[in-house]
């Protein structure tokens, strides 16, 4: 009976992680277009690092929210306030209040994240922490599969405030599975994991744990590239190569299936016979080589397009699930306060690459920015090289 109820507690966090990722990225890739309706270019990647900022400092009070509400009643919580925020993009027009709903929202994404990997983390074992991770990011990256092909539909000709109203549908979904299945996802003992932890606590410990914290640098950098490829790749298709979003969506549809069918083998594999680092470390040298590609091309083939971003995400898919598994396997369930900072790594790229992208598009093309997220590829893939792995 235990075991069967800790299986069905993995599907409906499965389940929940998907629901999540498909309304996230319905919008992820129209999200930058959206914006360049109420903000000029140069100022969207200082919107998104605005965002990233916050989130890094508002995940301060995350763990003593989780332990004065409890894991279940802020999962809940966030999730009211993000379908809130999601109506609200849909229906807005006026430009501070577009940009405060962004916001709210864009946080209530990442902390529901975080709530999600407590839940997954307290019920996992290290010795199949591959396979459950594996899962969870298949999880993850079929919605996001998804995404594309479904925006490209419901987009049609630049509605983008339809991807918020079906971004709302979806997180209702997953409103009513968190109220219907209370009792499943609230257990007590997370409750009592999650309290006494706090951000300087974590900071103290994760400067004693050097691979930890190389795995945190990593992740950061991959968010660095994510930026630059998620908020300013589909402007570049489709204002400077004039690809249709029905176009891109194609595009971005066949350039996402590495993480689905790549993601779940290697995971095996570095449960089985390798360890994460060589793994982590070819991932990143692949992007590096896609993104100086695409620094240097000027076709305006759609099957190169294709062709060039499903090799970039080979790489990242590698990268990103070695990185998920690795760290997971150096920290427990109690580690509330890392698994926290390990989120809010993917904050910090994101305020990298965009206060990059923002200096940067002052001076240079957006191809340019390809050319220096490779660069710094290169860079963490050296240090990625000291670490020790767990094989």
């Amino acid at each position: 009976m235990k075991k069967t109820r800790r299986v069905y507690g993995f599907g409906l966090i499965y389940l929940l992680v998907f629901l999540l990722s498909l309304a996230d990225g319905l919008a992820g890739y129209v999200q930058s277009s959206f914006l360049n309706q109420f903000f000029s270019l140069s100022y969207i990647g200082l919107i998104i690092g605005a965002c990233a900022a916050a989130s890094i400092i508002l995940s301060i009070w995350l763990p003593p929210i989780i332990s004065r509400l409890s894991l279940y009643k802020t999962g809940l919580s966030l999730v009211i306030i993000n379908i809130i925020c999601s109506l609200a993009l849909a229906l807005l027009k006026n430009p501070t209040l577009v940009f405060g709903f962004f916001l709210v929202r864009y946080l209530g994404f990442l902390f529901l994240l975080i709530v999600l990997d407590i839940w997954l983390e307290k019920i996992s074992t290290d010795k199949i922490t591959g396979f459950i991770r594996s899962i969870y990011l298949t999880a993850i990256n079929l919605a996001w599969l998804a995404s594309p092909f479904l925006m490209s539909k419901i987009v049609g000709i630049d509605n983008y405030h339809r991807i918020y109203l079906a971004g709302a549908l979806l997180l209702s979904a997953f409103c009513l599975i968190v109220l219907f299945k209370r009792k499943v996802l609230q257990p007590a003992k997370a409750d009592k994991q999650a309290r006494n932890i706090n951000f300087l606590p974590a900071l103290k410990q994760l400067s004693h744990q050097h691979d930890v914290l190389a795995s945190m640098v990593s992740v950061v950098v991959l968010n660095i590239f994510y930026t630059l490829a998620v908020i300013y790749l589909p402007i570049y298709l489709h204002n400077s190569l004039g690809f249709s979003w029905q176009t891109i969506g194609i595009i971005f549809t066949f350039m996402l299936l590495p993480f689905v069918f790549l993601q779940f083998p290697a995971g095996l594999l570095a449960d089985r016979y390798w360890g994460e680092k060589e793994m982590m470390m070819s991932g990143n040298v692949i992007m590096a080589v896609s993104a100086t590609i695409i620094f240097l091309s000027t076709s305006h083939s759609v099957i190169f397009w294709t062709i060039l971003l499903f090799l970039s995400r080979c790489g990242a898919a590698l990268s990103e699930s070695m990185q998920e598994i690795y760290f997971y396997k150096k920290i427990s369930a109690k580690d509330v306060g890392l698994i926290n900072l390990f989120r809010q790594s993917r904050g910090l790229g994101w305020l990298i690459g965009s206060l990059l992208a923002f200096v940067s598009l002052k001076f240079m093309n957006i191809p340019d920015l390809f050319l220096i997220a490779a660069g710094i590829l290169i860079i963490d893939t050296i240090q990625l090289g000291f670490i020790n792995d767990t094989k």
